[in-house]
């Protein structure tokens, strides 16, 4: 019985063509969840909402294979390593530690951090809760403040740092 859960567990969805199994997913919502968790002083959903989420599996699909072997080694080696329990199974404190430990400069945490930002602030919902109208920029655009214009004067005094092209 055992034997088959873990199967069950590992098995990709065929009907979705999705290349995380269970396990995966569910640990890249608790990551999704760390960097954006919900908030209901907003009335905002967090990363791991299944709308916003669905864009994130979507997005990591391109690098598959890199995601599901991060994923892998979160899950097994270091979580278990540092606390003798799953990530999944490991309190928010203890996923933070496990996410520092890895190291949030690490190229899959760059990658992973891009992904859910990018997904989290195209949803409407939380568009409309930062007063954003959810539209596309063009063709009616959006009102840029003007700055102050002054500050750029020690760059043009400066002068050209650049060769001309002969």
């Amino acid at each position: 019985m055992i034997e088959e859960e873990k199967k069950a567990m590992t098995a990709q969805d065929p009907t979705t063509n999705n290349p995380f199994d269970a396990k995966q997913q569910a640990t890249l919502s608790a990551l999704a969840v760390l960097i954006i968790p919900p908030s209901v002083e907003y009335n905002i959903p967090g990363a791991d909402d299944s709308q916003i989420f669905e864009n994130i599996v979507t997005l990591c699909e391109q690098k598959a294979q890199f995601v599901s072997a991060q994923l892998n080694a979160i899950e097994q080696t270091q979580t278990q390593a540092q606390f003798k329990e799953t990530f999944l199974e490991a309190g928010v404190d203890a996923q933070m530690q496990v996410v520092e430990t890895i190291g949030r400069d690490s190229p899959f945490f760059a990658f992973l951090l891009t992904a859910v930002v990018q997904c989290y602030y195209q949803d409407d919902r939380v568009l409309q809760s930062l007063q954003i109208e959810p539209r596309p920029p063009f063709p009616l655009g959006h009102e840029v403040e003007q700055g102050d214009w002054s500050l750029l004067e020690t760059v043009r005094s400066r002068g050209k740092i650049y060769r001309e092209i002969s």
